[in-house]
């Protein structure tokens, strides 16, 4: 394959520009090399952290077993009249996540639990909602 001279040397500086990255310099457009910023906290105090706060919620919603997403579906009853939002692998106080849910997102109007499915059910489509709000809670 042919490739113009102009291309090449800019292959060249590219990949020069990217072992300088790899060795911990940021590379601006403008072309000045500036420091990575310090982490915040470190992995494992995040994930510490992220336990201490799960810890304290009566409930717990699993992720699912292939993607690893969270399973809050949007379902149609009654031949498309009716929207739901179901929330399932709720494991512990279903009710708690319920009144959460209802307290914290506007527009839910009924909350159906049903603890020996382990799901809980909200009038309405609010999927993307309960997703952000769960994600916020470390889900």
């Amino acid at each position: 394959m042919f490739f113009p001279r102009t291309f090449s040397r800019m292959l060249r500086s590219y990949s020069s520009g990217l072992s300088e990255v790899a060795a911990g310099a940021q590379v601006h457009k403008w072309g000045e090399r500036v420091g990575l910023p310090e982490p915040v906290m470190t992995a494992t105090e995040l994930e510490a952290l992220i336990k201490d706060k799960l810890a304290k919620l009566p409930f717990f919603v699993e992720r699912t077993a292939e993607q690893r997403s969270l399973p809050v579906y949007s379902a149609l009853r009654n031949g498309g009249t009716r929207e739901l939002t179901i929330i399932r692998h709720v494991f512990g106080d279903a009710a708690a996540l319920g009144r959460m849910l209802k307290g914290s997102i506007p527009g839910i109007k009924a909350v159906e639990v049903r603890a020996t499915q382990r799901k809980v059910i909200l009038k309405g489509n609010f999927v993307q909602d309960v997703k952000i709000y769960l994600t916020d809670l470390g889900f």
